[in-house]
């Protein structure tokens, strides 16, 4: 199977989709599951070379998600640190 790699669109500075080539089984799943979820949302569109393609944006249950996911993995991250720096012991 043929990796397509993901696109950003830009309207300006900030990402407003990404479109996704070949998604496969698991990338069609987790991107159902994000829908589903209210995190994002999608639209089928023409792409630049006229081909269906799927584009997806962040809404705004999605951002506030992704800053609590975001602020759970710091969290984490910072407790690994101390581990491995041995602050912990």
């Amino acid at each position: 199977m043929e990796d397509h790699p993901r696109r950003r669109v830009t309207d300006g500075p900030r990402p407003r989709a990404v479109v996704s080539g070949v998604a496969g089984f698991l990338g069609s799943h987790l991107a159902d599951r994000l829908v589903a979820r209210g995190w994002v949302s999608s639209e089928w569109r023409q792409s630049e070379n006229n081909r269906s393609a799927r584009y997806y944006t962040l809404t705004s249950a999605g951002r506030q998600q992704l800053a609590a996911e975001r602020a759970q993995w710091e969290k984490l991250s910072r407790g690994v640190d101390l581990i491995l720096s041995g602050a912990g012991a």
